[in-house]
């Protein structure tokens, strides 16, 4: 709520509140990807956790969110993507309780790890390298090599919100536009799997002419366009990327 002062004020960009209003799906989430972070005046930190918060894996529906919410991170609009140290492995221990926790939060390790009951902001202590969370660690890196082939088309693009067959506050959506190129970023903050149709004349405002199109939701697949709607379906707390070149 401060960013235009702190536009005034000379900031670059501001922390946000990514780390505590993402994790808490549907409403809190889906109110900041489509109503706060579009409008901000200057770029956030888009984190799905802090050094300050709880590890997202922890979080409720913490397996399916520590994929979501970095997903929807890094294709945000106004966004600085951001992974908090640790976040790569699948870490569960905070390193501090400043935000949104408990004292019960440095206690979330079994009492059987050498760690338990310590924060690394204060004790000694060394992330669970010998046990990594290869499944995370193998995505983030493929969502960063991912996020990096778009960057510029979000950064100099047009945002513009996608045009959803029906929406009942539950998927996430952004698309950015740029000399026939776009992408479409699509997140399920339900619980339950859901078929989406998407349309591309309705959301770039004008006829799309496709040429190309594919998805990505972790691997890469082919997709159909029929009367210029794309079909999607969305795993519980499922995402999808929809990559589209237009014919020249």
């Amino acid at each position: 709520s401060q960013d235009e002062r702190a536009k005034e004020s000379g900031y670059d960009a501001i922390i946000g509140n990514s780390w505590w209003m993402m994790p808490r799906v549907p409403e809190k989430a889906y109110e900041f990807y489509q109503d706060i972070a579009p409008k901000l005046q200057i770029p956030f930190l888009a984190a799905s956790e802090t050094p300050d918060t709880p590890r997202i894996r922890i979080r409720s529906n913490g397996e399916k969110m520590k994929k979501l919410v970095p997903f929807l991170m890094a294709f945000s609009p106004n966004g600085v993507y951001l992974l908090n140290s640790g976040q790569e492995i699948g870490e569960i221990q905070p390193l501090n309780l400043g935000l949104d926790n408990t004292e019960e939060g440095k206690t979330v390790l079994p009492p059987s790890d050498e760690f338990f009951g310590k924060l690394g902001f204060f004790d000694n202590y060394a992330y669970h390298w010998d046990e990594p969370d290869l499944e995370v660690f193998d995505f983030l890196k493929n969502l960063a090599i991912i996020r990096g082939i778009y960057k510029d088309l979000m950064v100099s693009g047009e945002y513009k919100p996608v045009w959803l067959d029906w929406q009942d506050g539950r998927t996430a959506n952004a698309s950015f536009w740029k000399n026939g190129k776009s992408v479409i970023v699509l997140g399920n903050l339900d619980g339950n799997p859901r078929t989406v149709r998407v349309s591309l004349d309705r959301t770039a405002g004008r006829e799309v002419v496709v040429g190309r199109i594919r998805v990505w939701n972790g691997e890469w697949s082919s997709s159909e366009v029929e009367d210029n709607w794309v079909e999607v379906n969305l795993e519980d707390f499922g995402f999808a990327l929809i990559e589209v070149f237009e014919e020249v």
